[in-house]
């Protein structure tokens, strides 16, 4: 068997957000700058605050094989997502996206940008400075 795509789905909730006891011992460096940055974006946007929601879905990764790429998997896999978040509940669901393929295919699906931050020159929590070259743009869909 061989696996075609694979997406992460997390609830995220006001009350959760609001707790600042995140064990990160487990976690690599590059994961910690990573969800650091993640968290600034994320700060920015104040989801809960701008929609008036307590919980809502975070798309944290997708990815697909790339023998299956270009094949509409990855649409697929948004649209089937989003109907079931919608039937248990969500009214909002939201994701990062570093790639123009992937911001231009949830357009389609409702999905709008709601803030921009870019990578390069990003400080983390240790004075560290990110040489990479991306922008990261959160995107929510009602």
């Amino acid at each position: 068997m061989q696996i075609a795509g694979v997406r992460l789905t997390f609830k995220c909730t006001k009350e959760e957000e609001e707790k600042d006891d995140k064990d990160l011992s487990k976690l690599s460096e590059k994961m910690i700058r990573v969800l650091g940055f993640i968290e600034i974006l994320k700060k920015k946007c104040n989801l809960f605050e701008r929609y008036g929601i307590d919980h809502y879905a975070h798309f944290f990764v997708q990815s697909v094989d790339p023998e299956y790429r270009k094949q509409g998997l990855a649409s697929e896999m948004y649209r089937r997502s989003l109907g079931l978040l919608q039937s248990r509940g969500y009214s909002l669901c939201h994701s990062m996206f570093t790639s123009p393929y992937a911001r231009k295919a949830v357009q389609k699906l409702g999905f709008e940008e709601t803030g921009r931050l870019d990578f390069f020159g990003y400080v983390d929590r240790s004075g560290s400075r990110s040489e990479e070259r991306r922008v990261g743009k959160e995107c929510r869909s009602r």
